[in-house]
């Protein structure tokens, strides 16, 4: 079971490093970018276990410049100059919060599962996540092993080595 799990983490790790991904990607960059460079912040929210993105940009090794929590009470505070930062397993889980941010016209990335033939559009950008069942089949025909925490912190990582680049480069 390992293996078969090893096996399809690393075909959906394949499937998010495409060019397409590669793209939104830096538009991602370029977007959060735009608050630590306009003297912003970076305002990062993650539900559930999604959580685990924003304890890597405060607390990890190497911390996201300028980022702050994300909560329902402080949007209030979000100005212009901020980019807020959402990582859910399905957008019906931040209906409010992403209101909240249209209305105060704060631009902001969202990493979700896309939901199959649905063309919705939330945010400046979404990334799939592309965790929309178990990665590894059960006897029974049910699917278990869903990595979507592994997958923010890979889509999270990728996103901030481009935004660490695009930094460096206005210095």
């Amino acid at each position: 079971m390992n293996k078969i799990f090893t096996t399809q983490l690393t075909g959906l790790f394949q499937r998010l490093s495409t060019d397409d991904y590669g793209y939104q990607f830096e538009d991602a960059a370029r977007l959060l970018s735009q608050a630590i460079i306009g003297e912003g912040s970076i305002y990062l929210y993650g539900s559930q276990e999604l959580s685990a993105v924003l304890a890597e940009a405060l607390n990890g090794v190497e911390p996201l410049p300028s980022v702050k929590e994300l909560t329902l009470d402080n949007v209030k505070e979000m100005t212009i100059a901020d980019r807020a930062w959402i990582f859910t397993r399905e957008i019906s889980q931040v209906k409010e919060l992403t209101s909240m941010l249209e209305d105060n016209q704060i631009p902001f990335v969202v990493v979700a599962n896309k939901e199959k033939n649905s063309d919705e559009t939330v945010g400046d950008i979404l990334i799939d996540l592309k965790v929309n069942r178990g990665l590894i089949p059960g006897e029974t025909g049910e699917r278990f092993g869903y990595p979507t925490g592994m997958a923010s912190l890979f889509i999270y990582h990728q996103i901030h080595f481009l935004i660490r680049e695009m930094l460096e480069e206005e210095e």
